[in-house]
């Protein structure tokens, strides 16, 4: 961007940026999240390993109305430090929307796709309107399928909310002065019926005003809204609860009391184990009525579901992981900043821009380590004055650890990378990247890194440094992917590809190189945007059929969670299919995960996953926080899990719950199964489905893992394997003790692994149940090498009752199932 240009676009913003370059110093404060541009009506989604807020975006004039120009959307995964992707869809984008009114929204992601549904004033007239958009990523490019509003025009048709119900049902709410409800079918993007109104019998106190959130915790609705509560000024929110997505309602309190810019919007979602509620207010320079800032409190639910009093703080929520800067960071990453905007580049990303003498960014909770930084890089560009970037700790005016200069790069979009040598920069610490140098538009940012004191020269593929690339450093590259190593130096070498991360991608190159593919790994400056095609030959022989197939068990696993990329779509990738049936307990539904290149000629294992309880069949392939059909396409495609089929049914609607659902799996769900795909079952019949129980694993997180034990107790002569997760067994080790014995096996002919975190609910019901079993030695050998013994437990320090940790001890367990007794 020439400097002409960014003037010329500073001209609309004057006011306000002038307010925010004169902001006084208050590096403390985390509320507001975001300061580089006003952020109303937050709506958050967990989407993978991160925590996505999506909100309008107020515009920056002397405003008399709500004037919007846009969405945008912000993500974290340590609650301290969001990265900005920038503004996704402006108000105007779509042919029947007005300018100036991108109201409020919210995302929900469904089969791989990205909905966005948002409000604007349709252009034909007749009023407000609810829009959907659809993309295949979070910050889109997003499409109007539609060409029209989904709801209206109407003008009580104002701020969406939606979820996807444990049935599958998707649910569309919205309105001012009422709440509207209306089914969504399948597609997201059609409405499945009539809108009605709820009728929420509120005390005389509270009036529903606007800004509908709708969500689930356990067995309980919550319907959050702007409300208009006496003896507060402006609007608060409050909330109902109810035992469907439908009600009835039943009114729960005030969560925000009262708002210092009238209007107010809120979402509380669930994150790693921590609850939080945001909200906006005014909080920036400029701010009011008409520039509203989205912020964030945690809080814990009382112990019989309601929601305290939530105060509005400027610290915001406590930061829950570390900043590993020995990474490509995004400059438009922070905790806080003064003085700075970001703006897209021609990459087609964000930088951080409009940067001044004085101005600032801060990142917290960085984590250097005890060996320390060395050096500091960045890309910069610059058709203004040029600079120095100075990097403190713990304070915009703390100790300086390195200066970076940063010159005249000739425009705006010519990127330079610059460097410093770092000192003093060992441990834990807050780090603010200050900006020094005369009047004007200084620089910009694209990213920027550290690297470790003891970084030498990478030669690519050498892992083990001696000077060559062998099978040595193949088989170490493979260990570090495995692993989910956070070693840098480790993992530079390895990253052979040198997009700065490492990826199956890195090992597929290892594989080329050292069969004599291609003679040299790929420059830097031309890497395929492609994974190359892993076209070596596959080893279609028989497994061993002696005890154990050869696999090299661990002797002591500890935890450690896949890759992050993981929870994306891999290049190759398998199908879920629907599957109903008419079983025991009626007419019921299961999910079935097919692996990448399914083949009926070839026999599979089968995993049975169970949900936990108030979830369904769903939730293991479609709920944000589990996201397994892509891990396990990643598991298959790096060689860590043989392909294998996995289902997932449910228990609801048997007699007694997960207790009974032992029966179904035995007399319905394996035979439905077993009888329809490849598997090692010779026919769906009780007696081949005996003689192939080794080649069949059962599991489940929380109830679902109590059903686990269920099972072993009524079904182990079906199964050879359990993985109960976060779950024990109600009856004590004495009835698991009493139907091993009834069933008359040895100890190496079934298999536990059990698992939960430190901070799980279930651990201090679990610990006792394991070391029990622990110190019976003629039922359970304890050991994660599963030739040598038959039961283990994983303890993962730290971790809670939450699915997003459960399905990292899913990824270390699985891979341990189906190697003994590869000849019964």
């Amino acid at each position: 961007m020439s400097m002409k240009r960014k003037l010329s676009a500073l001209c609309a913003a004057a006011i306000a940026c002038s307010a925010m370059a004169a902001m006084p110093v208050t590096v403390s404060a985390q509320n507001p999240l975001i300061q580089t541009s006003f952020t109303p009506d937050p709506a958050p989604v967990v989407f993978g390993d991160e925590l996505w807020v999506f909100t309008g975006r107020d515009r920056n004039d002397d405003n008399d109305f709500y004037y919007m120009t846009g969405w945008q959307c912000f993500s974290t995964t340590d609650m301290q430090n969001w990265t900005d992707h920038g503004c996704f869809l402006e108000d105007d984008e779509f042919s029947w929307c007005n300018e100036n009114d991108a109201w409020a929204s919210q995302c929900i992601e469904r089969n791989g796709k990205y909905y966005f549904y948002f409000t604007t004033t349709n252009k034909g007239g007749g009023g407000r309107a609810i829009g959907v958009a659809v993309s295949d990523k979070p910050d889109g490019p997003y499409k109007d399928v539609l060409g029209k509003p989904l709801c209206g025009p109407n003008w009580d048709y104002i701020d969406p909310t939606v979820m996807i119900d444990d049935d599958g049902q998707a649910w569309l709410m919205f309105g001012n002065p009422k709440c509207y409800y209306v089914k969504l079918k399948e597609d997201m993007v059609t409405l499945d019926g009539e809108i009605r109104s709820f009728d929420l019998s509120l005390p005389n106190s509270v009036k529903y005003t606007e800004g509908p959130w709708i969500t689930k915790r356990e067995n309980l609705y919550y319907l959050v809204f702007a409300s208009m509560v006496d003896g507060f000024g402006g609007e608060s929110i409050s909330y109902c609860t109810g035992p469907s997505v439908t009600g009835p309602w039943t009114y729960g309190g005030t969560i925000h009391e009262g708002s210092n810019c009238f209007t107010t919007h809120g979402g509380i979602i669930d994150y790693k184990g921590h609850s939080y509620s945001f909200y906006h207010k005014s909080g920036l320079p400029g701010g009011g009525v008409y520039k509203r800032s989205a912020s964030c409190e945690e809080f814990t639910y009382n112990p019989d579901g309601s929601i305290p009093v939530i105060k509005p703080t400027d610290k915001g929520p406590d930061q829950i992981e570390s900043f590993n800067p020995y990474r490509r960071v995004e400059a438009e990453t922070m905790s806080w900043s003064e003085g700075v905007q970001t703006e897209k580049i021609d990459a087609g990303t964000l930088a951080v821009g409009f940067i001044q003498n004085g101005d600032y960014i801060k990142i917290s909770g960085v984590d250097f380590g005890e060996e320390g930084a060395s050096k500091f890089e960045a890309s910069v560009s610059s058709a203004g004055e040029g600079g120095k970037i100075e990097l403190h700790l713990d304070g915009v005016n703390g100790a300086i650890i390195g200066t970076v200069d940063c010159p005249v790069t000739g425009g705006w979009q010519e990127w330079e990378t610059v460097s410093t040598d770092v000192k003093g920069a060992t441990g834990k610490h807050d780090l603010y990247l200050r900006f020094a140098g005369s009047d004007g538009y200084l620089f910009n940012i694209d990213y920027w890194k550290f690297s470790k004191g003891n970084e030498k020269p990478v030669k690519l593929g050498d892992l083990d440094g001696d000077g060559k690339v062998t099978a040595a450093d193949f088989s170490l590259a493979k260990t570090l992917l495995i692993t989910n190593s956070k070693d840098s130096e480790a993992i530079a070498p390895a990253d052979v590809n040198q997009n700065g991360k490492l990826e199956i991608a890195d090992i597929v190159w290892f594989v080329k190189y050292l069969t004599g593919d291609v003679a040299a790994f790929p420059d830097k400056e031309a890497v395929q945007e492609e994974t190359p095609k892993d076209d070596t030959p596959k080893d279609d022989t028989p497994k061993s059929t002696s005890k154990s197939d050869g696999y090299k068990y661990p002797e002591n696993l500890q935890i450690h969670e896949f890759p992050g990329y993981y929870t994306d779509p891999a290049s190759s990738r398998g199908q879920v299919i629907e599957e109903k049936y008419n079983g025991i307990n009626g007419n019921k539904t299961m999910y079935v995960y097919l692996p990448p290149n399914y083949d009926e000629s070839k026999k599979y294992n089968v995993f049975y996953l169970m949900h936990g309880g108030g979830e369904n069949e769903r939730v293991c392939f479609f709920d944000s926080s589990t996201q397994f059909a892509n891990i396990f396409d990643h598991m298959i495609e790096a060689g860590e899990l043989d392909p294998l089929i996995v289902v997932t049914p449910t228990f609801n609607n048997c007699p007694n719950g997960s207790y009974d659902v032992y029966d179904e799996m035995k007399k319905t769900i394996v035979p439905y199964i077993e009888g329809k795909y490849s598997t090692y079952a010779k026919s769906s019949s009780l007696e081949d489905l005996q003689a192939s129980r080794y080649h069949r694993a059962y599991g489940g997180f929380s109830m679902g893992g109590g059903s686990t034990w269920i099972t072993l107790i009524h079904d182990l002569d079906i199964f050879a394997y359990f993985m109960p997760l976060s779950g024990h067994n109600w009856g004590g080790v004495g009835e698991i003790q009493k139907a091993i014995d009834s069933f008359g096996y040895k100890n190496d002919e079934y298999y536990i692994f059990a698992a939960t975190g430190s901070e799980d609910i279930a651990y201090e019901n679990m610990l006792p149940q394991i070391n029990e079993m622990k110190n019976d030695t003629k039922h359970f050998i304890y050991t994660s090498d599963f030739s040598k013994g038959n039961f283990y437990f994983l303890n993962a320090p730290g971790r809670t009752h939450w699915w997003g940790y459960v399905r990292h001890y899913v990824y270390d367990a699985l891979p341990l199932f189906f190697h003994e007794h590869q000849n019964d």
